[in-house]
C-alpha cells in the first residue's frame, strides 16, 4: 500500500504485466437489468441489434424507443424495480450468489501462485443487453447503482460483519473489491472494509433499501 500512496491522499496502483494481476472473477450476467426468461432476452437482443444497424443515430434512437414496451413484460427485471414481479431481488440474488461461489474457492497455493489477487464483484456488471436496457430506462451504470442504493445498502451489508451467515465468508479469500460509483458511499465502504480486518465485529446501522 505504501508504494501506491498518493501525495494528496488515497491510493492508486497500476499492474502491468504482473504475474500477480487479479484473477478474472467478473461475470457479465450479474447486471442490474435483464430478463429471467432466456427466450425473452434473446428476442430483445435481436430487436436491439436491428435498431443499431439503422443508418443514423437518430433513427437508431427512435427504433430503440419504439421497443420500450418490452420493459413491461413479466420476464424483465431491474435492480431498482419492486413491482409487477420485476423486483430488485432478482438482480441482487444473482450477484450475491456469484460472489458467494467465487469466495468459496480457496486461493491457489502452488509455486508461483501465492499472493495472487482475487477480486470481489461489488458492482453491477455490464453487457450489451443491460446497456440498451439502461438506455430505455433513462439510466446508466452509475445511475443504476444510485437508484438501487447498492453501495450504501446491500454492498455495505455484504462486506461488513452484519451477522448474516451468507455474507460472513465473502471476503475470506478475496482481497479486491470492485465498486461502481465510488463517490456514492465510498468512505463508508472503506471504513467497513477496515473494520472487517480488525478483531471483533462492526455492525453498522444500514437502511434496508433493496437487496439481500
Amino acid at each position: 500500500m505504501a508504494a501506491a500512496a498518493l501525495s494528496g491522499g488515497g491510493h492508486a496502483l497500476a499492474l502491468v504485466g504482473c504475474p500477480g494481476a487479479p484473477q478474472v472473477t467478473y461475470d457479465d450476467r450479474c447486471s442490474c437489468t435483464g430478463f429471467t426468461n432466456i427466450t425473452a432476452g434473446e428476442a430483445f437482443e435481436a430487436s436491439a441489434a436491428q435498431c443499431l444497424t439503422a443508418p443514423s443515430p437518430e433513427e437508431a434512437r427512435a427504433c430503440l424507443v419504439a421497443i420500450t414496451g418490452i420493459l413491461d413484460t413479466p420476464a424483465h427485471y431491474a435492480c431498482y424495480l419492486d413491482s409487477g414481479g420485476k423486483g430488485a431481488a432478482t438482480a441482487f440474488d444473482r450477484l450475491l450468489a456469484w460472489d458467494a461461489a467465487v469466495a468459496s474457492v480457496p486461493p491457489p497455493s502452488g509455486d508461483g501462485e501465492r499472493g495472487l489477487l482475487v477480486g470481489f464483484m461489488g458492482c453491477w456488471a455490464q453487457n450489451v443487453q443491460s446497456t440498451v436496457l439502461s438506455f430505455l430506462h433513462d439510466s446508466s451504470l452509475l445511475q443504476d447503482e444510485a437508484r438501487a442504493n447498492f453501495n450504501q445498502g446491500a454492498l455495505l451489508r455484504w462486506i461488513a460483519d452484519d451477522g448474516n451467515a451468507t455474507h460472513a465468508p465473502l471476503l475470506q479469500h478475496l482481497n479486491l473489491v470492485g465498486v461502481n460509483n465510488v463517490c456514492n458511499g465510498g468512505p463508508l465502504l472503506v471504513r467497513a472494509l477496515r473494520k472487517r480486518l480488525e478483531p471483533g465485529s462492526w455492525r453498522p446501522h444500514v437502511p434496508r433499501v433493496g437487496g439481500v
